[in-house]
């Protein structure tokens, strides 16, 4: 070990690092006493205060005190690790979760009903200044077997690690329309590219509208209808399928569609777990392209085709 790296470690060693990180948060030393903590020490107030108990590792709290020995100082600055609680009445008290049972305040048996969701991290030297200073008591103490228990579960649930989940590949799909006049079903040259999303997930793929394609696909059904020589039956069908989509169209646009295996033409559902839209007379199917017509319900007055990009 080189001169300079000798004296870069003296330096650091003399430097109280612990109390540098708590001057960050607001926490200068303070020069009250510093108490002698244990594993499931309790602090408490009153019945409807909070309740506190330390659930360190007891070897961690332990200190000498300098006038009888220097080989385990006293650390000022080290973390105290506070889960807080409520008193309840025990026949009030949950059958599950974190609760201690049966701890005798003010000669009452009380339980008390821990929040592992809120656990109080403050420096040692500061305990006796918020909780002593705000009039907590420090006299009751937890079965060492209980408090070693909810250090466990407490811990346990605050070092969990959340393993990154990838998003869904996605990719754009073109939609073409397709009208069914007096004698045929008869393709628009019309077509909405990017008008829906391909969600590519593990166990299936779904597809969703884009809000304005549905727009874009009641514009196109009028436009469909300025022919004069459509019967009268063909303009109603019409009329009647572009007030279903527009009145559908926020409930479509929230509806993943479950995109069948198959390449063939065929219709298409929402997901499992979803409710379709009330759309009596228009259809939307995975479509590629090919024949048209065929097997269709002749009930239908527009049919939605779902395309690959081109």
């Amino acid at each position: 070990m080189t001169t300079e790296t000798m004296e870069a470690r003296q330096t650091m060693d003399s430097v109280d690092f612990g109390a540098n990180v708590s001057a960050v948060f607001g926490w200068e030393p303070s020069k009250g006493n510093l108490l002698r903590l244990q594993l499931g020490d309790v602090f408490f107030k009153g019945k409807s205060d909070p309740v506190f108990t330390v659930i360190n590792a007891g070897c961690d709290l332990m200190f000498t005190p300098e006038s009888v020995s220097t080989s385990r100082p006293p650390k000022p600055s080290n973390t105290v690790y506070l889960l807080p609680g409520q008193f309840r009445d025990t026949k009030d008290c949950p059958p599950k979760g974190l609760t201690t049972g049966l701890i005798k305040f003010d000669k009452t048996w009380k339980c008390i009903v821990w929040d592992s969701k809120k656990v109080v991290a403050i420096p040692h030297d500061h305990v006796e200044r918020y909780l002593r200073g705000n009039g907590y008591r420090h006299e009751l103490r937890l079965r060492t077997a209980r408090a070693i228990e909810l250090q466990q579960q407490v811990f346990h649930g605050a070092s969990r690690i959340g393993l990154e989940v990838q998003p869904p590949l996605c990719e754009g799909l073109t939609l073409r329309l397709i009208v069914r006049t007096a004698e045929e079903f008869v393709i628009l040259d019309d077509q909405i590219t990017e008008g829906a999303v391909r969600f590519h997930t593990p166990k299936l793929s779904v597809v969703v509208f884009k809000p304005e394609a549905i727009s874009t696909v009641c514009a196109l059904l009028l436009s469909a209808i300025e022919d004069e020589s459509d019967s009268k039956s063909t303009i109603g069908r019409i009329v009647k399928a572009e007030s279903l989509l527009r009145d559908n169209a926020a409930q479509l646009a929230k509806t993943p569609m479950a995109e069948p295996k198959s390449d063939k033409p065929q219709s298409i559902r929402p997901a499992k777990g979803f409710s379709g839209c009330k759309l009596d007379n228009v259809g939307v199917i995975s479509w590629q392209g090919q024949a048209i017509g065929a097997g269709w319900n002749h009930n239908l007055a527009a049919v939605i085709g779902i395309e690959e990009n081109k």
